[in-house]
């Protein structure tokens, strides 16, 4: 994936999701956490970063972990200092939840 608007890179990480054979809803709204690029499985969060500080990056992460049909978060950013901030787990009530920060966009693949 190569970097570009974001719309772009969104249609790419579709494309992909779609060839792995993964049902997945773009642009999903979450009950009060506003909307994810993509719900994979019912359950995945896939996030696309490519601009925002670190803090309105954690800011946001912390709405959609907080949200009940989000196990675990796939961040994906353009630049590696927006995610800085952003913790591998995040503690909601009694779960732990997983966020995965994959340095995919920023390969020439």
């Amino acid at each position: 994936i190569r970097p570009g608007p974001e719309a772009q890179v969104q249609d790419a990480v579709a494309t992909i999701i779609g060839n792995l054979g993964f049902k997945f809803e773009r642009e999903k709204e979450l009950d009060g956490a506003g909307r994810i690029d993509f719900l994979v499985e019912g359950c995945v969060g896939v996030e696309l970063k490519v601009a925002g500080s670190p803090s309105a990056v954690l800011r946001q992460v912390a709405r959609y972990m907080n949200c009940p049909l989000i196990r675990e978060l796939v961040l994906v950013s353009m630049k590696s200092t927006a995610t800085r901030l952003v913790p591998a787990y995040f503690d909601v009530g009694p779960e732990r939840k997983r966020i995965r920060k994959p340095d995919l966009i920023r390969s020439k693949l």
